[in-house]
């Protein structure tokens, strides 16, 4: 369900801006396409937005140093779907992971193997 809905995602953006350029070579009118595309994303940034304050919130310790990178969050999260997609496509096709610089094999829900270290 997480591939199908970050991939529809993704697929509309990229189909979006596919079109958009084709109307703009073509002489037809883009602007309406261009503000309901850039919507969406817009709407990633805000709740990218909200869960920077929500965690400010919650750890009142780190809220000097959220707020500092809080524009990351801003920028990041229309981009994460992105992200999750080749999380899932390359979750299909190995089962091997890296993580803080080891290596493992995953065999099967209740067995990991360390490849190398």
């Amino acid at each position: 369900m997480g591939f199908i809905v970050h991939a529809s995602y993704c697929l509309t953006l990229l189909y979006g801006i596919y079109v958009i350029f084709y109307s703009m070579a073509d002489g037809d009118p883009w602007g309406q396409l261009f503000a309901v595309l850039v919507a969406v994303p817009l709407l990633a940034a805000m709740k990218g937005a909200l869960r920077t304050i929500a965690v400010g919130e919650a750890m009142p310790e780190w809220k000097a140093k959220i707020n500092q990178y809080a524009w990351v969050w801003l920028l990041l999260a229309p981009a994460v779907p992105f992200l999750f997609v080749w999380n899932f496509m390359m979750s299909l096709l190995t089962k091997r992971i890296r993580w803080r610089g080891i290596r493992y094999e995953l065999h099967s829900p209740n067995m990991t193997r360390i490849v190398r270290l």
